[in-house]
Order: C-alpha cells, then structure tokens, then sequence
C-alpha cells in the first residue's frame, strides 16, 4: 500500500492494547530461553508447531498490490467512508504445489467470516488455532491450511472458528471489486509531501554496467531522509519526500541511470521472478536471471500486434512452489525442467482468479514463441478495455487449445 494508508491507524495493533494476547505472546515464546524456569507449552501453538508454514495479508479492496488471496489467512479491510467497518477473513490461500502431483494445487483464499474491528487480534490467533488443530502432520505436501479449507468447506471453518472465539460469527460481507494501482512514479502521499516508486528489476537493488541504483539509492535516502519501502512487487518506494526536493532527486537517479516509471513497457513494469538458481535449493531452472530476456521477448511479440502499452502481468518461478505468485498472473511461467516451463493464461490482473496450464515443457527460447498465437488471437477479438488473463479466462481451453494448435501445424 501507499505510504499513509487508511489502514494503518484504524486499529491498534500493539501488545499492550490486548492483554490477553500479550499475556499469550509473551509467555513461554520459543525465542525466550531462561534454564532456571521449566519450560512450558507455547500458549498458542501448545505442545507442537503448527503443520506447516503460515502466511497472513493484509490489504483494501482498493489496493491489492500485496495479492492478499494467495496467503493462508487473507485479512481484508473493510470501510464504510472513514470509519473502519471491520475485516473479512478468507482462507486457504497458498501457492505451492508439485508436478504431476494432482492432490496438490494452488488456492486462493476464500470468504470465511465477517470480523468486528475490536475482534483482530483474537481472531487472527483463532485461525493459526484452526491450523494447528485441523491441518495434516502425516504428510508434509498436505499440511498446508488451503487443504484443510478445500476439504471441509467454509461453513464448517467459520463453526470451528465461532467456537474458538466463543461468539457466532456472520458470513463475510460484501466487498468492491479488488484492483492494483501503479504506485511507480511520483504521487502525492497525502500529507503534502511526495513518494517515488521506483522500478526494480526482480528486486536486485546492485550497481550493475548499465545501472548504478544502489548509490542512487543511499545518496538519497542519506541526503534527503527519505523513508524507503520494500514493495511486494519487488519494486521500492521512497516516501517522505518534499516537494522541493522533488527535482534533485529525479535528478540524482538520471545521473546514475536509474530507470524510471516512464522508461519502462508496461509488460516489464508488472513482472516478477523468483530468486531460483543459483541460490534456492528448489529450483528447477532460471528465473531472475533470465527474467529480463523472457520479457523482452514476450514485449516485442506485444509489439508486433500493437499490444505493447497494454497492462499484464507476467509471473516467473523456477519451480512450481510459487514464490513469484505465477498461478494468479496474467501469464504464468513456472520451472518444469533445466531450461524448460509450463506456462499458464487466464489469471486476472487484480489478483482474484488463478490462471490455467496451458503448455508443458516449454524451452527457454520458445517462450514468447508459444504465446504468440494467443497474442495474435487477443488482438484481434478481445473486447474494448479487456485484459489479457481475462480474454483468455473468457475464449477458454478449447480455443486456447486450438490456437496453440494451428501454430504446431504451421510450423510443420
């Protein structure tokens, strides 16, 4: 979210505000040692850990840059003007999942129960309840929420849930439709001063041939004061800023040619890559590093078709665990093999629908080759104003199919 969100002074989060949790927090933590107490069970988690790892969201329907549904509990607030209504808690989000392993799968969250703004804290602590007590310890590749979500229904998630809270808890209520704004650029803050955000490439903030960011970077947060944050589109922003300093710092990025919001497609501008190889243990293949080269390639079939200034997102992983978020992406590039893809269409841009595999074991330098035809399809019949992820969600898998088809049959 932009710097100065709504959200932040809606509800008070510290420790001290809800004793309960503080007492449950503060007593018995794992990172707290003392050898002359015995030790006692963690008053959430009890005597084990949870299954597996647990991820939460926060976010506004407004502003889903952080793509919220993709955690295991997707915390969405909710306001009626100014005044903080309160939080719609959806579950199951997540993901990882395994090759040709039909019994894992992506899932985004999905609408549990409606939480009163006083209910937060106590809440969220019910849900990692619900995991800890529900999710599978017997096998690793099922331990995740989503699969205790998928398998019981969300009516009987918002039961456990009442319970744990002692109090009957009401269906989510009715929410905007979600959207991801462009925070590249300048913007006013809302307070008078400014934020930048700049574009980063797969988040390697590094002094490079081409690119001195880094010294861009410290000269300017150290001279200026700004604050910087880490976006969740691995992009940053510096927040905090002047407006009388607006000119020296977009001066101080020229000098060091850093590239800016206005140097960049808009294909470049919404891609991700994962870390993978060399330094993931996981990984199957490049990501980051030949991030780059996949999107210039995919941006000059845009351009042919006159699709370049369009808006879509491309997600890359070098392994099917999903760390870029690939299965909500306009178009998904996931690791299969050394050198080799699966890739996926159908995903909208707001971060509310997974996309769909489309081809297997895709070369490295057959990417955008593949995908030409479904460009070539989208120019010429989509509707005005209409995505890519959603043209592809809207002609479906046998027109996507055949698209794909009578490019292996021309290339015969």
């Amino acid at each position: 979210m932009p710097p100065r969100s709504r959200c932040t002074p809606a509800v008070d989060l510290s420790l001290a505000a809800h004793p309960r949790l503080s007492r449950d927090l503060g007593r018995g933590a794992p990172w707290q040692e003392d050898d002359s107490a015995p030790e006692a069970p963690d008053p959430l988690y009890g005597e084990r850990y949870l299954p597996r790892k647990f991820k939460v969201g926060l976010a506004i329907p407004e502003d889903n840059t952080i793509d919220v549904l993709t955690n295991d509990l997707a915390i969405v607030a909710l306001f009626e003007g100014d005044h903080l209504a309160g939080y719609n808690f959806l579950l199951g989000g997540g993901h990882g999942m395994t090759h040709n392993n039909p019994k894992t799968y992506p899932r985004l969250a999905t609408p549990v129960a409606f939480i009163e703004p006083e209910d937060l804290l106590e809440a969220a602590a019910a849900v990692v309840r619900l995991h800890r007590d529900h999710g599978d310890r017997g096998n690793r590749r099922h331990a995740r929420l989503k699969y205790v979500i998928a398998e019981n229904g969300e009516d009987w998630a918002r039961e456990r849930f009442s319970d744990y809270l002692g109090k009957v808890l009401e269906p989510c209520r009715t929410m905007p439709a979600f959207s991801v704004p462009d925070h590249l650029g300048w913007h006013e803050q809302g307070d008078g001063r400014l934020y930048i955000g700049i574009p980063v490439s797969s988040g390697r903030i590094a002094d490079g041939e081409q690119s001195r960011i880094r010294t861009a970077l410290r000269e300017i947060v150290e001279r200026f004061r700004c604050d910087p944050i880490l976006m969740p589109s691995q992009d940053i922003i510096l927040s905090e800023i002047r407006p009388q300093d607006r000119g020296a710092i977009e001066g101080l990025l020229r000098e060091h040619s850093v590239r800016l919001a206005e140097d960049i497609a808009p294909v470049d501008r919404w891609a991700l890559a994962c870390p993978a190889l060399p330094s993931c243990g996981l990984a199957l293949t490049e990501a980051e590093r030949v991030r780059d080269d996949i999107v210039a390639a995919v941006e000059e079939r845009l351009r042919r078709y006159g699709l370049e200034r369009e808006r879509l997102s491309i997600r890359i992983t070098g392994c099917p665990n999903g760390c870029a978020r690939p299965y909500t992406g306009d178009i998904g590039i996931v690791g299969r093999m050394p050198g080799f893809y699966s890739l996926y269409v159908g995903g909208d841009f707001a971060g509310t629908r997974l996309n769909t595999p489309v081809a297997d074991k895709v070369a490295l330098c057959d990417i955008a080759e593949v995908l030409d035809p479904l460009l070539a399809l989208y120019a010429s019949t989509r509707f005005d104003g209409e995505g890519f992820g959603d043209f592809c969600h809207r002609a479906g898998p046998s027109a996507i199919q055949q698209a794909l088809a009578a490019r292996h049959k021309g290339a015969a």
